[in-house]
């Protein structure tokens, strides 16, 4: 708290002047004229000091953490491909295009966790840091609908976070690296004319990626009611999908994907006996904006490939999520995520434990 000093007293009269006034009792007693009196019951006061309210040192926290995650996408649309080349027997046929599905379908596990120190008062009075580091491990596997191809995505992850807070604003940030490899495979069976076939035709091939992400957020708390409070928060992800050479044979080439999502939170704080539970729903809208290449998006919930004609379909993303926090240093949370819009729907969930001490 703010620290006033008092102001200086009143200076009073000095005796010595008071007795000499009564050592003559054959005069008339002075009166004092009125400017003397007004300047003897004058007050001086010296301005006001306030003090800087200290800064209070707080420990370094620290905290470890694990979670799991799974999702499953589906998405349809089609696109174009050439057909087409040298006949049988010297007949030439020219190359047709015709239409192909992009429908597949993928599913993601995994897992991830981390260990954090929390900082207090870094910059002003009761602002809070989180800086941490994290590891996981993700499998993802896609089927698509024209093609017996299989593709699956798996490896390691490593990554820094940090998370800022000072009254009702916070932001996060998230910098990411997934090691990944593709392995691709497929089994068909090919049709000619002239009495040839059908040929069972098949193959596989794979390749090593590595995903950079970097995604961050900026939210603000308001207060509606003692209970329910509204969040209004945006954001950003950057990827960048970066191939080995064997990739090109598959088809794959290097790209980057920008994502930029807005939305709103709103959340209420309850008790469940000596348990802090927080539940939150948030609403998104999300939209890759530029997209160049094919980019895996292991930087969220799904390993899928990403690709350019996913550019400038706005979609949206509802997330119900309750955090239970027991008092103790211990809190776990568990998250329920549904995705949508053209040519997709998706669905995910993770649950998590934390522990600081």
């Amino acid at each position: 708290m703010s620290t006033i000093t008092q102001p200086a007293r009143v200076s009073e009269r000095q005796p010595t002047e008071q007795r000499a006034t009564r050592q003559q009792p054959t005069e008339q007693p002075t009166r004092e004229r009125p400017t003397e009196q007004r300047a003897i019951k004058s007050t001086r006061r010296e301005p006001a000091v306030y003090k800087a309210p200290p800064m209070i040192y707080e420990p370094v926290r620290y905290a470890v953490w694990g979670q799991g995650f799974g999702d499953y996408e589906r998405r349809t649309g089609s696109g174009t491909g050439s057909l087409g080349g040298p006949g049988i027997g010297g007949g030439g046929i020219g190359a047709t295009t015709q239409n192909a599905s992009l429908g597949r379908a993928s599913s993601t596990e995994g897992f991830s966790g981390g260990l954090d120190a929390t900082f207090r008062n870094v910059g002003f009075l009761n602002d809070i840091l989180i800086a941490g580091v994290l590891t996981g491990y993700l499998s993802s596997t896609s089927t698509f609908q024209a093609t017996s191809l299989k593709a699956r995505t798996d490896g390691p992850s490593a990554g820094v976070y940090a998370t800022y807070l000072n009254g009702p604003f916070s932001a996060d940030l998230l910098a990411r690296v997934d090691f990944l490899r593709i392995n691709e495979s497929f089994s068909d069976v090919l049709n000619f004319s002239a009495g040839v076939g059908p040929i069972p035709y098949s193959g596989s091939g794979s390749t090593n990626l590595n995903d950079y992400t970097v995604a961050g957020d900026a939210n603000y708390r308001l207060a509606m009611t003692p209970v329910y409070w509204l969040e209004p928060t945006a954001g950003f992800r950057y990827t960048y999908s970066d191939y080995d050479s064997a990739a090109a044979a598959l088809g794959l080439k290097n790209g980057d994907d920008l994502r930029l999502l807005g939305g709103l939170r709103v959340g209420t704080d309850l008790y469940w006996g000596t348990v802090h539970v927080t539940p939150t729903l948030t609403g998104l809208a999300y939209d890759d904006v530029l997209i160049t290449g094919q980019v895996v998006s292991g930087g969220g919930f799904a390993a899928t490939p990403v690709i350019p004609l996913d550019a400038g379909k706005v979609r949206g993303e509802g997330i119900f999520a309750v955090n239970f926090d027991y008092g103790n240093g211990l809190s776990a949370f568990a998250l329920a995520d549904v995705r949508g819009g053209d040519d997709l729907f998706a669905a995910g969930g993770r649950a998590g434990i934390r522990y600081q001490w």
